[in-house]
């Protein structure tokens, strides 16, 4: 029979759709004309039964043939292949309802794969050879890698539980959830511990000590490289550098992969184009403030302003000698100069 040749399809089955003017409608043609190829090529490689599930387990192993196929109509033509005295699920989706659930509740390691997907809701379910896997449309497309690798829908509309990247075993389900509120936890279903509105939150969770949020290089070792950054964006912001701050953690020090480290804080001027470096924490604890080199525990390029009171041990108003090499003092009054004990500048006020 030439692939083009319609002649065995036979007329249109009951129940198609007719037209107004009393014609087939054409998609509906189209289908069952496809439908029939499929049929006539799979009966070129296997006989091939058409029957319910009932009567597919009813046959007897005497009157089959190896290879043969069996569609079961009744589950919405999903196919099977007797294989050395045996039914094997080959291929299909059984569609129902999960309220009542429809799923078949007599399946086992033979029907492996097999596919059943909800009509009342956008769920669908794989056989694993032992229970029920789900997989969950996302944006569309369904995602599945592995009957142990799963996204599952959860219990609020809208949320997931899992995420596709953790398995079935209980010591790792669910450990990652995404609430229908758009918050994600990791470690923990209740995301957004302390939460306002407006907001979405990303709460870590450790099992039995603190969470953690960790920020990893795949950089070589070297002195300088940043491991891992923090930044803060503006979306609204027309500049090409939309950061209006940042915390970087760097590598610092010789001591080749064994390597000291310090927190760099950066911040955006008003109208300014790209961050500038605001403060620095090296590696042995000094704070440098608009340096990025701190020789003491506090290292301040530029002016100092203090309104409370200087402490030298926690005690207030003690009076301490401070070697300077000269000062410089001036104001509505005139100004005064001493350098190395000595007056050696002075202004009357005018």
């Amino acid at each position: 029979m030439a692939e083009t040749d319609n002649s065995n399809f036979g007329a249109a089955p009951v129940g198609t759709p007719i037209s107004a003017a009393g014609n087939v409608d054409p998609l509906h043609l189209a289908w069952v004309s496809w439908f029939n190829r499929l049929q006539v090529f799979l009966s070129r490689l296997a006989p091939t039964l058409w029957g319910t599930h009932a009567e597919r387990l009813a046959l007897a192993g005497t009157q089959l043939v190896n290879g043969e196929l069996f569609i079961e109509y009744d589950r919405t033509n999903v196919i099977y292949q007797y294989q050395r005295g045996t039914w094997v699920y080959l291929a299909g989706t059984m569609w129902g309802t999960l309220s009542p659930d429809q799923r078949p509740t007599d399946l086992g390691v033979r029907d492996a794969g097999f596919h059943f997907r909800g009509t009342d809701q956008q769920r669908e379910f794989i056989w694993s050879g032992s229970a029920w896997v789900e997989i969950t449309p996302i944006g569309g497309a369904t995602s599945l890698t592995h009957p142990n690798v799963v996204t599952k829908v959860g219990p609020a509309a809208g949320s997931i539980q899992e995420g596709g990247i953790t398995d079935l075993s209980a010591p790792n389900s669910g450990m990652l959830n995404i609430t229908a509120a758009g918050n994600v936890g990791i470690g923990t279903a209740s995301p957004a511990v302390q939460a306002s509105a407006g907001r979405q939150y990303l709460t870590i969770s450790g099992s039995t000590a603190n969470g953690a949020l960790e920020l990893v290089t795949q950089q070589a070792d070297a002195d300088g490289n940043q491991v891992g950054i923090m930044q803060f964006s503006d979306k609204n912001s027309t500049s090409a550098d939309k950061r209006i701050g940042a915390i970087a953690g760097v590598l610092s020090g010789a001591v080749a992969n064994n390597r000291g480290g310090e927190l760099r804080f950066f911040i955006k001027n008003d109208g300014g184009g790209a961050l500038v470096w605001a403060m620095v924490i090296n590696k042995v604890g000094n704070v440098g403030i608009n340096t990025a080199a701190p020789n003491y525990m506090l290292d301040v390029l530029g002016d100092i302003n203090a309104s409370g009171v200087y402490r030298k041990g926690g005690a207030a108003g003690v009076t301490t000698t401070v070697t300077l090499a000269k000062v410089t003092t001036s104001g509505a009054n005139g100004s005064l100069t001493i350098q190395g004990g000595i007056v050696t500048g002075f202004t009357a006020p005018t």
